[in-house]
């Protein structure tokens, strides 16, 4: 099991849940990107690191679907 996976049982289709493999695939790729040599394997990392780059987006849309509907709940 990956160390940064949360275990909680939330059904597969349920946001949270996506949220948190999103989290843990985002704590991987760091990993192998920590553990790339950028000399000797130049394309993984680059590979790695375009794979980082779509970070950005994956939470913008969780701050448009989860931040509104916590602050309708107060």
């Amino acid at each position: 099991m990956n160390a940064y996976k949360q275990e909680i049982d939330l059904p597969k289709v349920h946001p949270i849940h996506t949220y948190l493999q999103e989290t843990a695939l985002i704590h991987q790729l760091i990993d192998e990107l920590n553990q790339t040599d950028i000399e000797n394997e130049y394309q993984l990392f680059y590979n790695l690191f375009n794979k980082l780059n779509s970070i950005e987006r994956r939470y913008e849309r969780k701050e448009n679907q989860l931040f509104s509907f916590l602050e309708k709940a107060g």
